[in-house]
């Protein structure tokens, strides 16, 4: 467990760590993409899934996963 706890770490700093794995449905109709993981934050643990769709993804359909959940996770204050 610990191991994978590693291997899936995308950024870790002071203040957090945040870990996700990212996956990507290229042969279904529309295209799914996903984006599971956690933020460990001053001693909590925030869990997110974020899932999207597209008929026709663009080049930076599989960046679109990370970059809208950490928008979102700013958002809320959580990812500083």
């Amino acid at each position: 467990m610990n191991t994978v706890k590693e291997i899936i770490v995308l950024e870790k700093t002071e203040n957090y760590t945040l870990r996700g794995k990212a996956g990507w449905g290229q042969r279904v109709k529309p295209q799914i993409g996903w984006f599971v993981g956690y933020l460990e934050e001053n001693n909590n643990v925030y869990f997110f899934a974020a899932n999207i769709e597209s008929d026709a993804p663009a080049q930076n359909f599989g960046e679109a996963r990370e970059k809208i959940t950490r928008a979102i996770l700013q958002e809320v204050e959580l990812l500083k």
